[in-house]
């Protein structure tokens, strides 16, 4: 939580710098989408390592949380879209949308009370719960990072490439947790141990993560991914 806050007040000081120089939004849009791209990488490589290595955190140090690591599992992926809008709504806080930015938190706050509720009016437990948040999180934060580029941008055609740059390390990183969910699992033994589990799920983990690497290496050189007037 505390890498998307941190990335967003370097965001908002390089934005606020520029926008006060020329006044012209169009001139933010690198300024924007290329930490907005870095961070969807970050939170991916974060989200998977968690997810992985949480139950074996949990059984060694915490066993009386045992019955909460599915929850929290869950959760982590309705955070992964509850950060990723944070530097759009800079850019709407530094272009002076905050009457908008105000607006979009309290729909988005009223459906998730409205999910709550629903969810605990049909008994659905903790399960509708967290799942009707991740579903909040995630409208909420696309309809934001939209409305953001769309200051940028009108064509349809780059709004899809957008979103397709912002959302690829995401489904990679659910097929990576889904491998490790439903294969890894059989493949490692349960019997072999906490400590041997994981001098075996680290390096296997490395190797999954570095295609995100290299795609990143790959977009970072063809300028797809501008970061360095930004960090």
């Amino acid at each position: 939580m505390l890498i998307p806050v941190a990335l967003g007040h370097i965001v908002f000081v390089n934005l606020s710098q520029q926008y006060g120089k020329s006044g012209n939004i169009k001139e933010l849009k690198e300024l924007l989408s290329g930490p907005t791209i870095l961070l969807s990488y970050i939170l991916c490589v974060v989200l998977v390592i968690i997810y992985i290595f949480l139950p074996v955190v949990v059984k060694v140090f915490l066993p009386q949380y045992i019955p909460g690591i599915n929850f929290a599992r869950m959760a982590l992926f309705g955070i992964f879209f509850l950060h990723l809008y944070i530097l759009s709504g800079e850019f709407l806080l530094v272009i002076n949308k905050q009457v908008h930015y105000f607006l979009f938190l309290l729909l988005a706050l009223t459906m998730k009370v409205i999910i709550i509720y629903i969810s605990i009016v049909t008994r659905m437990g903790i399960y509708g719960i967290v799942t009707g948040a991740a579903i909040v999180y995630f409208l909420f934060s696309n309809f934001i990072i939209i409305y953001s580029f769309l200051h940028f941008e009108k064509e349809f055609s780059k709004l899809i490439r957008y979103l397709a740059q912002i959302y690829a390390p995401f489904l990679y990183a659910l097929l990576i947790v889904f491998a490790f969910h439903y294969y890894m699992q059989n493949l490692i033994s349960s019997s072999l141990g906490e400590v041997n589990h994981l001098l075996i799920s680290v390096p296997l983990l490395a190797l999954l993560l570095l295609p995100l690497g290299y795609v990143f290496k790959i977009l970072y050189l063809k300028k797809e991914i501008k970061i360095s007037g930004s960090l």
